[in-house]
């Protein structure tokens, strides 16, 4: 890779609503990563459990590094 960015990939089956959701509750976790994480990277961002979700709608989903330089 020799482009100095980083990408985001949503993952899940899900509405764009819902997928969009999930960023905006999941961002602080996103922010996070970004700040730590050196560039090129492609990251997964993950929507929680149906299990979890039922539980609590506003529960973050979870970041994972996929590749990185």
């Amino acid at each position: 890779m020799q482009a100095v960015v980083g990408l985001l990939v949503l993952i899940g089956t899900a509405s764009f609503s819902e997928l969009a959701r999930n960023f905006i509750v999941t961002f602080p976790k996103i922010e996070q990563f970004i700040n730590e994480q050196s560039r090129p990277f492609i990251a997964r961002v993950y929507r929680p459990t149906e299990k979890v979700r039922t539980l609590n709608p506003h529960h973050p989903g979870q970041i994972e590094l996929w590749v990185s330089n």
